[in-house]
């Protein structure tokens, strides 16, 4: 019993030092990102110097020849970039698109740090206190489904990465990129989780039982 909640409090601490950390780390990237939408936004010429620098390095996609999208604006920007004449008014669409998106990811960033936080210090209070162990266990079974969910949201935010760094860094002799995200490193911290929050309720366990069993010899 007394290992196990050792190990529960050092996975505790593991958890809100990771979280803290990525936090930290994903936050500043996208703030960077997200500085570079409003710059872009803001000054019309920094748009057309975009503008101007993606025009003098126009490459040809099929793919995109055939695209047609639902969205009128998205389907004009296209044909301007293959017929080689995007303006520094696309350009600012995309960013200012682009920065909506990065806002909305900050956002999801920091609430689901912060539950992980959370859960992090209510498993350090059950490392302690079995007793008060049920908030952690409850918190550990929805954080199971939450962190699967962020893998799986993480998988297709670097595809999606990985795709527009091919797509920018082709070139028109062929050149195959190949995408290739490391899915067990996505894995790792729910995997952690699952575990930490197995360990929770088995300490949970044990202490009843344990309560159980001192309340018989007391009767």
């Amino acid at each position: 019993m007394k290992e196990k909640q050792k190990i529960l409090n050092i996975l505790s601490i593991v958890i809100i030092i990771w979280q803290v950390i990525i936090g930290i780390i994903k936050v500043g990237i996208c703030s960077i990102l997200l500085l570079c939408c409003i710059i872009t936004c803001s000054s019309t010429e920094i748009a057309n110097s975009i503008a101007e620098h993606i025009n003098n390095n126009i490459l040809y996609s099929g793919q995109l020849h055939n695209a047609h999208f639902g969205n009128q604006a998205i389907n004009e920007i296209i044909s301007n970039y293959i017929s080689g004449t995007i303006s520094g008014n696309d350009v600012r669409t995309i960013a200012g698109v682009v920065g909506v998106l990065v806002a909305i990811v900050v956002i999801e960033i920091l609430i689901i740090k912060i539950y992980f936080i959370v859960s992090g210090f209510f498993g350090l209070r059950c490392s302690k206190n079995p007793e008060k162990g049920r908030p952690a266990f409850v918190l550990g079974c929805i954080g199971v489904v939450v962190a699967f969910l962020q893998a799986f949201l993480t998988y297709l935010g670097n595809i999606f990465t990985l795709a527009v760094v091919a797509f920018a860094t082709s070139t028109t002799d062929g050149q195959i990129v190949t995408i290739s995200p490391k899915v067990m490193n996505i894995l790792l911290f729910p995997i952690v989780f699952i575990v930490y929050t197995i360990l929770i309720g088995v300490i949970r366990q044990k202490y009843k039982e344990n309560t159980e069993a001192f309340k018989n010899i007391a009767d």
